[in-house]
């Protein structure tokens, strides 16, 4: 799983970057922090992008991963300085 902290700043293109490049590994999600609209480019990038809105709900998302059993290496682009405090 991928996180951008931003959606309005650049770092869910740097997740998306880092996606492409992680294609071959396996299943990957990529996590956005909705604090503004997604990148216009975002929806051309062949990755499904799961807003979320605060600490809680990104938690779920990392939960609901381990129960489904996947093996997950959760992957920040950059901190949560801004976005999420």
């Amino acid at each position: 799983m991928l996180i951008a902290p931003e959606t309005s700043g650049n770092s869910l293109g740097r997740a998306l970057s880092l996606a492409e490049m992680l294609r071959h590994v396996g299943p990957l999600s990529v996590a956005a922090f909705d604090d503004g609209p997604l990148w216009e480019g975002a929806r051309d990038s062949g990755f499904e992008i799961t807003p979320f809105s605060d600490r809680r709900q990104l938690k779920r998302l990392v939960q609901a991963h381990r129960e489904a059993g996947d093996t997950l290496t959760v992957i920040a682009i950059k901190p949560f300085l801004t976005s999420l405090g």
